[in-house]
Order: C-alpha cells, then sequence, then structure tokens
C-alpha cells in the first residue's frame, strides 16, 4: 500500500501545499496558507508510479524511501484542495480523468516537448497540447493517449479543463509572444512555463546527467541512457531530443525507477539555464543558432552560466580537443572555490593531455571504429563501436567516462544516500570504464543521425540531420570512412535562412568531400515565414557559389527525389555490373526526411 505524510505543519492542523500526491486510502486535506516556519517533508513509504506535485508544479518520482524537504513561504491552488484520492497498488496508474493532475503542451510536436509530453503520460499525467501541423510526433502522442489539437485557440485550454483545472501549461521556445493559449493561460491564472522551467522541475530530485554541445547532443545523450540501462542495469529516465529505437516505441523519451535522469541539455534560447545537474557534459562550444546569439562569446557565456550550476559533489566532463568547450574549465574551477564547494572537471579527447584518452584508431569491420580508452595515461581496455567518424568517437569516450564515473559512484554510495562524483578511487572507475567500452555495440543509434533509410540497386540512402557547415564535414568525414571511393551524392536542405546567411564562406566550402550535390530552397523558421522579404540568400545562390563538387539546385524536396530517381538510373546503366554502388546522404534540419522515402519508392 502507498501512503504519505506530511511532517511539520501548522499548529492549525491543517495540509501544507503538496498537491496532487496520489496515494491509497488517503483523507483529503484542505489547502492551508503558508507553510510552519520548520521545512515541512514529505516522506513515501516506497516507490509507487505517480507523479508528485509541490504547489501543483514540481513533478517528481519516488525511488522510496525518501524525503523531498520544501522551503516555508506562502503558496496558493487554483479551485481545489491540495490533494486528491486514488486507489491503486505499487506498479499501478491511476485512472479517474478528474482526480490525475493535468498538463497542456503549446507546441507538443516539436522534439523538445513531445518527448516531455511522453515523460508525463508515462507518470500519470492527463496531457493534451496543440501544434500548427499534424506530424509523426503527434500522431504516437495521440495513439498514447494525448489529446493533441492543430493550430493554437484558446478553446483549447478550456476543453482541457472541461476533465479537470489545468495544473501547468508549458511552452516550446518555437512558441512567439501573443499566442492564443498562453495569453489565455496567463489570463486565467493557470501556472505557465518556458521548457526550462519545466525541466529544472521535473529534474530538480534526480541525480540529473545533462549532456549539453552545439553538435552531438542528441547521439551522446541518447547513448548514454542506453550504456547506463543495458550495461549497467540502471532504470534510467531519459529525454532525448531525437527518436531513439532502443527506447520503447523508439520514442525520444523513457521513463524509469531509478534516481538518473539523462537530458539533452540544449543551448537554444537557453533552455539549460535554470538545470541543476550532477554531472554535466559538454561536446562542444560553437555559434549556431544566430537568431539568439549575436557571438561565440555570447555562446560560451551562456555555457559557462549552465556549467556553474553544476551540484556539490558533482562533475563537469569535456572536450578537451574543443576550445570552447575546454574554455569553460577555468571558470568553473573559480566558481567553485568562490562557493566554497567540491566539484571536478575532467577532460577527454584524442589530443595527449586529457583526462580521458582514446588512441589506436582504426575502422572495423561494423563501419565504425575501434579505439583504446586510456584515463591519467594508463590504457583501460579496447572499446568497439559501430557509428562512423571521429566526432563519433568522441562522443563514444564521453559517455565511458560519464557512465563509468556515475556507475563507480553508485555502487560506493550508502542506500539512499546521495551520489558523490569527486571521491571515487581510480580502480573503481577503470572497472566500470572497461564494462562501458565493451557495451558500447550495443547501442543502435538515433533516427537522423547518419540513419540508414534503406537501400535499392546500386544505392544506399542515408538521412542526416547535419544543418551547421562543421556538422556537414562531420558527417562527410564519416561516410567517407564507411564507404571509401564509393560516389557520395548529398542533397542539403539549408535550415533557416539567418544560418546560411551567418556561415555562407563555410557552407560553401563543407562539400568538398562528396561527389555531387543537390541544393534545395531554404527550410525557414516560424519567425521568417511571417517576415517579408527578410535576407538576401537562397538555396539557389548556395548551389551556384559551391565550386566543387558539382552542385544543382532543386527547389523542393518532393522534386529532388524525383530528380534524383532520374539520375540514379542512368548511373546504374553506365557502370553496368559494376559492383560500385552511390550513397545518397539527404542532410537537413526541416522536412528533408521526406526525400528518402520518396526516393526509395521511385527507386523501387
Amino acid at each position: 500500500m502507498v501512503t504519505a505524510r506530511v511532517f511539520g505543519l501548522a499548529k492549525t492542523g491543517r495540509s501544507s501545499k503538496l498537491g496532487g500526491v496520489y496515494r491509497r486510502n488517503a483523507t483529503r486535506l484542505t489547502p492551508t496558507t503558508r507553510l510552519d516556519p520548520a521545512v515541512c517533508k514529505l516522506e513515501v513509504s516506497r516507490s509507487f508510479p505517480c507523479p508528485v506535485l509541490y504547489d501543483g508544479l514540481s513533478l517528481l518520482r519516488s525511488t522510496g524511501p525518501w524525503r523531498a524537504s520544501f522551503k516555508p513561504g506562502n503558496y496558493t491552488r487554483r479551485r481545489r484542495a491540495a490533494y486528491y484520492e486514488c486507489s491503486g497498488l505499487p506498479g499501478e496508474h491511476c485512472t479517474s480523468k478528474e482526480e490525475r493532475p493535468s498538463v497542456h503542451f503549446v507546441g507538443i510536436g516539436g522534439a523538445g516537448l513531445s518527448a516531455l509530453a511522453h515523460v508525463a503520460l508515462d507518470q500519470g499525467w492527463r496531457v493534451s497540447g496543440s501544434d500548427v501541423s499534424e506530424n509523426v510526433a503527434t500522431h504516437v502522442l495521440q495513439q498514447a493517449g494525448a489529446t493533441v489539437h492543430i493550430g493554437h485557440a484558446a478553446c483549447h485550454l478550456d476543453l482541457a479543463e472541461e476533465e479537470g483545472p489545468l495544473d501547468a501549461v508549458v511552452v516550446s521556445s518555437a512558441i512567439p509572444e501573443g499566442n492564443p493559449e498562453v495569453v489565455a493561460a496567463t489570463s486565467q491564472g493557470i501556472p505557465l512555463f518556458k521548457r526550462d522551467k519545466w525541466l529544472a522541475r521535473i529534474t530538480k530530485e534526480a541525480d540529473l546527467l545533462a549532456v549539453a554541445g552545439t553538435h552531438g547532443k542528441t547521439t551522446t545523450s541518447a547513448m548514454l541512457a542506453v550504456v547506463l540501462r543495458e550495461v549497467f542495469g540502471d532504470d534510467s529516465t531519459a529525454v532525448i531530443g531525437g527518436q531513439v529505437p532502443q527506447f520503447p516505441g523508439g520514442l525520444g523519451a523513457v521513463v524509469g525507477s531509478s534516481r538518473r535522469f539523462v537530458l539533452e541539455a540544449d543551448e537554444y534560447d537557453g533552455a539549460f539555464a535554470e538545470l541543476e545537474p550532477l554531472l554535466a557534459i559538454v561536446t562542444n562550444v560553437e555559434l549556431d543558432h544566430v537568431d539568439i546569439y549575436a557571438s561565440e562569446a555570447a555562446v560560451r557565456a551562456t555555457f559557462a552560466k549552465f556549467v556553474g550550476r553544476v551540484r556539490e559533489g558533482g562533475m563537469l566532463l569535456v572536450c578537451g580537443d574543443d576550445a570552447g568547450a575546454r574554455s569553460l574549465v577555468a571558470g568553473f574551477n573559480v566558481v567553485s572555490e568562490q562557493r566554497a564547494i567540491t566539484r571536478l572537471a575532467s577532460t577527454y579527447g584524442l589530443e595527449q593531455g586529457n583526462d580521458w584518452c582514446a588512441t589506436e584508431l582504426s575502422s572495423n569491420a561494423e563501419g565504425g571504429m575501434d579505439f583504446v580508452v586510456s584515463r591519467a595515461g594508463r590504457p583501460i581496455g579496447r572499446a568497439t563501436q559501430t557509428m562512423p567518424g571521429l566526432h563519433n568517437v568522441l562522443n563514444s569516450l564521453a559517455v565511458i567516462a560519464a557512465a563509468a564515473t556515475v556507475h563507480a559512484a553508485v555502487q560506493s554510495a550508502a542506500p539512499g544516500g546521495p551520489l558523490r562524483l569527486t571521491a571515487l578511487t581510480n580502480e573503481a572507475i577503470a572497472s566500470e570504464a572497461l564494462r562501458a567500452s565493451i557495451g558500447l555495440q550495443l547501442f543502435h543509434g538515433v533516427a537522423r543521425r547518419f540513419q540508414e533509410i534503406g537501400a535499392s540497386t546500386g544505392c544506399l540512402v542515408y538521412d542526416d540531420y547535419a544543418h551547421h557547415p562543421t556538422e556537414v564535414r562531420a558527417t562527410l568525414q564519416a561516410a567517407r570512412q564507411r564507404f571509401g571511393s564509393d560516389k557520395i551524392w548529398v542533397v542539403f536542405q539549408p535550415h533557416t535562412i539567418s544560418r546560411l546567411e551567418r556561415f555562407w564562406d563555410e557552407f560553401v566550402t563543407a562539400f568538398s568531400a562528396a561527389d555531387k550535390v543537390v541544393i534545395t530552397e531554404v527550410f525557414k523558421a516560424r519567425t521568417e515565414k511571417a517576415a517579408e522579404g527578410q535576407g538576401t540568400l537562397t538555396g539557389q545562390d548556395l548551389a551556384g557559389a559551391i565550386v566543387s563538387p558539382p552542385a544543382l539546385y532543386i527547389p523542393s524536396v518532393a522534386a529532388a527525389a524525383e530528380q534524383l530517381a532520374e539520375d540514379l538510373e542512368a548511373e546504374r546503366k553506365a557502370v553496368g555490373s559494376s559492383t560500385e554502388q552511390v550513397v545518397v546522404i539527404v542532410m537537413g534540419a526541416g522536412d528533408s526526411n521526406k526525400l528518402g522515402p520518396a526516393l526509395l519508392q521511385r527507386l523501387q
């Protein structure tokens, strides 16, 4: 039986503002206006799957038994008592819609909020949301039990509240000011959260392992979650900005029972600014989102604030080969000294001098790379991973270092006690690192990250999320490593006018490792679609500026698929019975992922 008790209440005997706790055989309590000056504690006697709400806002999960401490102060609730009764044994979810907490996501179809919506569903919340158009994510959410509206309208909040009052409205960073649902939530007094605030709420009580960086954070965070779950048996929760085939349903989120929470921490619009990670990984730091950041110095300053929030006993792990990431270490150590807290900074990379190093690299039969893992100059073992490219060696090394450190801390921690990553022996870390190195082979990748879509006679089709010139070069380097002298054709959909203009010179030379390039029209951001005459550069301009390899401009994704099918058929006839194949890589962060399936359909 699940029970809950409230300690440190005011002498009046009324309850504290701890709302939405699901419990069996509970007594309904009434709201109070103030907590006792003594810290109020909620104790849950054992694990249970339902969410806990603090002031109707914080989403927690128990690992039982545990205690969560809350500061005294004034709190208000909207229209209902602080507690709800619900029958159910541990392992069961409550089914009464009226008794479940409710959240509405504005921009629910995006990679960030769709994953958070799945987490809320898995933890027993009643979920609704809206987006401007349908996509795979909205369909999957509807099948999972969410109510999804196409288009934004204030009435969507009223519809959600027909089944019970809304506890929160969470808004995507892509939603502009003046959105009718945001305006309605504000006028009705419904707690309103941007993604950064909501992420901080749902991870506050967890051992947060946050993976940040301009490039590589999706793959690294997904790999870390898979290694923790499948190699170390740690039933971690994870929220990733991409679909992970090894998660249930191939989604970008999975809810587990342990205290570990793996999160892809996004710098866009400062989405990671409120997090308090136990472990922060930074893969690299470079200017990308030029609609948010004016310079690379501004990006570095934002990352510095993020790593400065690493908890007592925590660790910062950065790629020492990257100047932007490496620059964070000095400031991190200064802040630690100023705050008189014990934290650890560590580096990884291919270059000597890093705490963790990958050496003796070689291609393997799986199309990936093998390498020797060393820590503090001492070899630990050989790692094998199936993904090509030097950037994926670095991603894998970060995962080995992180997983080994975290699991060594788990093994040494007292039952129910906090994890500390700062006082571990070299032997303990080396032993866990060897396990992680061997387990890398279990990771199957992430959707749209050098993902094989399919094959036809003489042709392989891949889809990749590359939309920055650094990412384009890295993907082509990986493709050359795997496919050698085979012909590589690239279809690139520029993503946003502002990015194309800012990195024009870099884009012009980024495709030199390919044999042929097709450029489509720019995929515009929502704000760019609304602004008339913004930007002077187009996809056609980019195609004309690329000197090598030959580049062709085809405006639409559909037309590009048709043209490529014709060109590939001509290529087949030209090579005859030759074993030479053409590798088509579709790159972009917009709707370019539609091209691969369309091309294969035409070829077959």
